[in-house]
């Protein structure tokens, strides 16, 4: 599956349309220590540059054995993937993990996201996420966008991207 959004990647390239991939990983490939070698390798024999691609791990698959994960996420890392935690503040959210995990994006869950205009506390948690990841120099995408209002108000936050339906 990775290799063929990789080489789809390829294909649009190709067309002159460049967009940064995102790549949900199973916690299963993130048992694989050959992974991030192996993926690097694809990328390169394709001619895709690392960096265009986003490999996105559930907080929640990365704290249930975060010693195992972050071998492997390190890797990627160093490999020029980007790493992004999503679903962020819904499973065992913990700060030590945006320290000792490489990442480059937060993605905030949208259980925040939807109420953020409804719900001062889910305001107050979108914005100190936004200034968190920011500080930490992570790009910052909210998931669940419905509507233009949500919209305008996660570009008030600071908000870098935007994921809806």
């Amino acid at each position: 599956m990775t290799q063929t959004a990789i080489s789809q990647q390829r294909k649009w390239q190709d067309e002159g349309v460049y967009l940064r991939l995102s790549i949900n990983a199973s916690p299963l490939i993130l048992d694989d220590l050959a992974m991030p070698e192996k993926l690097s390798n694809y990328a390169a024999e394709i001619g895709i540059d690392p960096s265009c691609i986003t490999i996105e791990v559930t907080e929640t698959a990365v704290m249930s054995d975060l010693v195992r994960y972050i071998d492997i996420l390190a890797r990627l890392r160093m490999k020029g993937f980007n790493l992004s935690i999503d679903d962020f503040g819904t499973g065992y959210s913990c700060l030590q993990q945006l320290i000792r995990v490489p990442f480059t994006e937060l993605k905030i869950d949208q259980a925040f996201i939807r109420n953020v205009n409804l719900d001062e506390e889910c305001r107050t948690i979108v914005k100190i996420s936004i200034m968190l990841a920011h500080e930490l120099g992570m790009n910052v995408v909210a998931e669940g966008i419905e509507d233009a209002g949500v919209w305008n108000t996660l570009k008030e936050l600071g908000c870098d991207e935007a994921q809806g339906y």
